[in-house]
């Protein structure tokens, strides 16, 4: 079973790196503006003294709402949109709190514990594979999964960062 959610996972990695290809210039547009739109809402929340949870599924639950939407496929590749746009702000939060980190033990116990969550992240969204034996649900479930843990860490790490940053 591991082995197939593994190839699995592969396989969507490849497809959906394969629709980015595809997607060509447009969509690379497409994609900077959704990025910068959670950025800006990633900022006014946290500037309005919220935790920035109301931009998460900013883009994929309208999509995913839509009628033309529906089939497991479809679902998947709205979830996935924005998973790589959260992604992408989590690897630009880590790389900003580790600069502004004093010294190597702190550094140190920040990838250590970003190495945990990443297996915590990995674990808790293959979960849904094992439940659910429709994988039809299995997918879009595990997909939102890596969606909202992304998202969240990407928040909690930039209130760190902030609060870092106020001292």
């Amino acid at each position: 079973m591991r082995s197939m959610v593994g190839a699995l996972a592969f396989g969507l990695a490849v497809v959906f790196c394969a629709w980015l290809g595809e997607a060509g210039a447009a969509d690379e547009t497409v994609t900077e503006r959704s990025n910068l739109a959670i950025k800006r809402c990633v900022e006014a929340e946290f500037q309005a003294e919220r935790d920035g949870t109301a931009c998460i599924g900013r883009f994929a639950d309208p999509c995913t709402a839509r009628e033309d939407m529906q089939s497991t496929e479809e679902q998947v590749e709205c979830i996935e949109r924005e998973f790589v746009l959260w992604n992408q702000l989590l690897r630009s939060e880590y790389q900003d709190m580790q600069s502004l980190l004093a010294d190597d033990e702190t550094r140190g116990r920040l990838q250590r514990t970003q190495r945990l969550w990443r297996e915590f992240h990995k674990a808790n969204c293959r979960l849904p594979y094992r439940l659910h034996t429709e994988e039809t649900i299995a997918r879009p479930i595990g997909a939102y999964c890596s969606l909202r843990l992304t998202a969240h860490r990407v928040l909690e790490l930039r209130g760190w960062r902030q609060g870092l940053s106020k001292n």
